[in-house]
């Protein structure tokens, strides 16, 4: 694991030749990129690095060939124009949630609103919706302290006044303590075990399965409860939105339907899939 000299055009030489079997050309662009960010203080070539940024490169490099996903190589992550951290505690943000938040955005222009994510995660959602709505009061929850000091750290980072709180998703007492809320929303674990073996290795082996997978057989277990949960915290005519499994977006809307909600919808992502719900409790 030797370079030539510490130039970053060596560096990245090295790393382009140590990673090539595994990563396609515009996935080594990314990457490098990536690590550029947040390693590297110096310039484009024919610049330095230090010896100590030289070794975080080289301990990269030994991360990424084992599969880790980049972003959690360099605990950090680029979301709806925030820069946010992410460890092994959370789900790296994708771009289909930033959708997410566009669709609520989108719905709700102009009202001042009290808005709670449920499933927090990194905080992701919660905290791209405060940078565009500085207005809105919003808060988010969840279930794991590693999780929440992570939202909480991203809350800091980014300057944003969310806050965040511990409760448990499931429990239906959560939403009868809930302060009447304007918008629920959630992106909770909702993928099925059948699933398992088309998701790539590099998800199953590094990402928390408690935010992936929910406990049990059932993929709606979390729809059910934050269904029912909408009903008790949501304000007469407030909204719940969730990012859902595509598969299941028929039967998800039918949950959604028996607990009582209203104007139900499922909608699609970028990529054609049925990726989202909103509903309305009337």
């Amino acid at each position: 694991m030797k370079v030539p000299d510490n130039t970053l055009g060596s560096v990245r030489n090295f790393v382009y030749t140590e990673l090539q079997t595994l990563y396609s050309p515009a996935e080594l662009r990314i990457i490098w990129d990536a690590l550029c960010e947040v390693f590297s203080s110096v310039q484009p070539p024919p610049a330095k690095l230090s010896e100590s940024e030289l070794l975080l490169f080289f301990n990269a490099v030994k991360k990424l060939k084992k599969g880790m996903p980049y972003q959690y190589v360099t605990k950090n992550v680029h979301f709806y124009g925030l820069q946010l951290f992410v460890n092994e505690y959370t789900l790296i943000p994708r771009p289909e949630t930033e959708e997410l938040a566009d669709l609520i955005l989108k719905n709700h222009p102009n009202a001042i609103l009290h808005v709670t994510d449920a499933c927090t995660g990194s905080g992701c959602i919660p905290l791209a919706l405060q940078s565009r709505r500085p207005q809105w009061k919003i808060q988010g929850f969840d279930l794991f302290p590693e999780t929440l000091a992570v939202a909480e750290k991203n809350a800091v980072r980014t300057g944003l006044p969310v806050s965040f709180f511990r409760a448990d998703a499931l429990d239906p007492d959560t939403y009868v303590r809930l302060e009447k809320t304007d918008i629920l929303v959630s992106n909770p674990p909702y993928i099925s075990a059948a699933e398992k073996t088309d998701m790539h290795p590099n998800v199953l082996d590094f990402e928390p399965q408690q935010a992936l997978f929910p406990e049990g057989t059932d993929p709606l277990l979390f729809y059910r409860r934050l269904a029912l949960g909408a009903t008790q915290c949501l304000k007469k005519g407030g909204f719940f939105y969730a990012e859902i499994n595509q598969y299941l977006s028929r039967e998800t809307c039918r949950v959604l339907q028996e607990a009582g909600l209203s104007n139900v919808q499922a909608h699609k992502d970028l990529s054609g899939n049925w990726r989202f719900v909103s509903a309305q409790y009337l």
